[in-house]
C-alpha cells in the first residue's frame, strides 16, 4: 500500500514579491502606457525593459514552484493512493445503475403492453381482456433513496454532418494547415514565398502577428 506523508507547506513572503510587483506597476504606469517609441533609444529602452520583466518573472516563478512543487508531487502521491478505492466505486456504480436502468426499462415496457391490451379490450368489450389486463399492470417502481429523471445525451455517428457551429476549432490543426500551405507554396515557388502571399483557409482570417521576444 502506498504510504501517506504529511506535508507542511511554508507560504512564501510576501515581501519577497514586493520589488518586483513594484517595478511592474511602473511598467505599467500611466506614463509608461503613453510612451511611443521614436528612436533607437526608446527601442533599446523598451527592450531593456522587456529582458527585465523576463528576468522578474523567472526569479518569481521559481519562488512559486519551489512552493507549488512539494504540493504537486504530494497531491499525485495522495491521488494516486486513493484512485483504485475511485476506479472501483466508479465501476460498481455503472454496474448498478445499469441494473437498475435495465429493471425500469422492462416495468415501464410491461406497463405500456399492459395499457394497450386495456385499449383494445375496452374497445372490444372483452371484460376477461381487461380484467386481465389489469391484472398486468404493476404500480411505478419505488425505492427509498433513489430519484430517476431523463437527460439527453448524444453520441457522434457522423462527424461530416454536424453543423459547423457545434464543432470545435481546434487551434493546433489549424497551425498544422498553415505550415503544410507554407511548406507547398515556397517549394512550388522555387524557396520564396511570393509577396503579399497569405495561407487560405475558408471561414478563417489567416494573419501575421509579430512575436516579441526577450533574449537577454
Amino acid at each position: 500500500m502506498s504510504k501517506l506523508t504529511a506535508i507542511t507547506v511554508q507560504p512564501p513572503n510576501a515581501e519577497s514579491l514586493r520589488p518586483h510587483s513594484e517595478v511592474l506597476a511602473e511598467y505599467t504606469s500611466p506614463d509608461s502606457r503613453k510612451l511611443v517609441l521614436n528612436s533607437d533609444e526608446d527601442l533599446q529602452l523598451a527592450t531593456d525593459i522587456i529582458n527585465d520583466i523576463k528576468t522578474r518573472a523567472a526569479q518569481v516563478e521559481a519562488l512559486r514552484v519551489s512552493v507549488t512543487q512539494p504540493i504537486n508531487q504530494g497531491l499525485r502521491a495522495f491521488n494516486a493512493f486513493f484512485k483504485p478505492f475511485a476506479d472501483s466505486a466508479e465501476a460498481a456504480r455503472e454496474m448498478w445503475d445499469e441494473k437498475i436502468r435495465v429493471f425500469l426499462a422492462a416495468r415501464e415496457t410491461t406497463r405500456r403492453a399492459a395499457e394497450v391490451a386495456l385499449q383494445q379490450a375496452i374497445t372490444t368489450q372483452d371484460a376477461p381482456a381487461a380484467t386481465a389486463a389489469i391484472q398486468a399492470m404493476q404500480p411505478a417502481p419505488r425505492a427509498s433513496g433513489l430519484a430517476v429523471q431523463d437527460a439527453w445525451d448524444f453520441e457522434e455517428k457522423n462527424h461530416d454532418i454536424v453543423p459547423t457551429s457545434l464543432t470545435v476549432l481546434d487551434r493546433r490543426l489549424v497551425a498544422t494547415e498553415i505550415k503544410r500551405q507554407i511548406e507547398e507554396t515556397r517549394v512550388a515557388a522555387g524557396g520564396t514565398l511570393p509577396a503579399n502571399w497569405e495561407p487560405a483557409i475558408p471561414g478563417l482570417k489567416v494573419f501575421k502577428r509579430q512575436i516579441v521576444k526577450a533574449t537577454g
